[in-house]
């Protein structure tokens, strides 16, 4: 009885903040903006490229948990396999997602590598400036040590104020 109560709660609750909020309508942008040079877009093409291969490997994943979760239930009298001291699973683990990030890896060094090949920034002649401005620096008097003067009070040194040594 009382877990109908709480669920009838939330599922009132729910209603009201989704009437509530469907009047606050905002631009719901979470993923990077197509750029508007040849290279921004195809920064966005390996974002989106990489996107999907994320997206594939994770309905994978899922799909395979989902379907050994309702195959291997206990209600059908399923027995749990014990491979903990497998090692070509472990190597499996390891290699396979290895592989996906290099391939990433390499998708983004192709791409850097366009980018600085036709970045006109690095194909710039450096140029002596047209204008010179001369620099002089001034160098301080030199100062005779602190004394102490009749007030008690120390005169500046080079060092400092009362810093004879």
């Amino acid at each position: 009885m009382a877990c109908s109560r709480i669920a009838r709660g939330g599922v009132a609750l729910g209603s009201v903040l989704a009437v509530w909020s469907a009047g606050a309508r905002a631009d719901f942008a979470v993923n990077m903006t197509p750029g508007v040079t040849a290279i921004s877009r195809e920064v966005y093409d390996l974002h989106m490229l990489i996107f999907w291969i994320c997206v594939a490997i994770g309905a994978v994943v899922f799909g395979v948990m989902f379907w050994s979760i309702y195959h291997h239930r206990k209600s059908r009298g399923a027995v749990a396999a014990q491979f903990h001291e497998s090692a070509l699973v472990e190597v499996l683990w390891t290699i396979v997602p290895m592989l996906i990030l290099v391939a990433m890896a390499v998708l983004l060094l192709v791409l850097l590598t366009y980018f600085v090949a036709s970045s006109e920034f690095f194909k710039q002649e450096k140029k002596e400036p047209q204008h010179s401005i001369p620099l002089t620096s001034v160098t301080p008097e030199a100062t005779p040590p602190a004394t102490a003067r009749d007030d008690g009070r120390q005169e500046r040194s080079e060092r400092g104020w009362g810093q004879n040594s």
